[in-house]
């Protein structure tokens, strides 16, 4: 449960991102239309199909990159979960004493692919940063022939590492604070990892988890 002033703080950074992703989009928007040509609406239906399938299998990455593609999967489904877990989380901060399915068996399902959702999609970070960062692997590599302004190259490398150190921010404090809220609790089974990692917690007063 979040306090009144973190409540305000929170609705404050929701609308300075929107706003900053309204402008983003809207540049990207107007560079698209200035194309030549019509974008075309007559099979929308189908389009909006193919984008939600290219979505959830990531283009069949699989087929080209068998290791690689299975942390990509993780990061990309990971999130596709997100989706629900953010909304649920800014619920249970916002309305008090709310527990999204309660104790119910669908809750603890819920509670275990968050718990999963989370681990998977936080390695598979680490593993994609460490490939372009750490083993610089060629295939992430520009191509001498391939014709890029030097500062879209650079911006390439410096926007992954800040998205990259920003999910691993976002997944990492939230799996923390549920650990903290684990232990405070007494242990949730269904949470596998945070209820292994919150054993690391178990000497500290309930002052110090409500804090942590």
């Amino acid at each position: 449960m979040l306090t009144t002033i973190e409540k305000v703080l929170f609705i404050l950074l929701i609308i300075v991102a929107g706003i900053a992703a309204y402008i983003t989009f809207s540049q990207m928007v107007r560079t698209i239309f200035r194309g030549q040509g019509k974008i075309k609406i007559d099979n929308i239906g189908g389009a909006i199909w193919r984008l939600i399938l290219a979505f959830i299998n990531q283009g069949e990455i699989i087929h080209r990159r068998r290791i690689t593609s299975l942390f990509h999967y993780a990061v990309a489904w990971g999130f596709i979960f997100y989706l629900l877990v953010n909304f649920i989380d800014v619920l249970e901060g916002f309305i008090p004493g709310f527990v999204f399915l309660g104790d119910s068996t669908a809750g603890g399902i819920y509670r275990f692919l968050a718990d999963l959702f989370t681990v998977a999609a936080f390695t598979g970070v680490v593993y994609l940063l460490l490939r372009r960062f750490v083993a610089k692997d060629q295939q992430l590599v520009i191509n001498d022939n391939v014709k890029v302004h030097p500062k879209a190259a650079k911006g390439i490398r410096r926007d992954s590492l800040i998205v990259g150190l920003f999910i691993l921010c976002h997944l990492g404090f939230r799996f923390l604070g549920q650990s903290f809220l684990v232990a405070a609790e007494g242990g949730d089974q269904w949470q596998l990892f945070a209820n292994l990692f919150s054993n690391l917690f178990s000497g500290l007063s309930t002052e110090a988890l409500e804090v942590g």
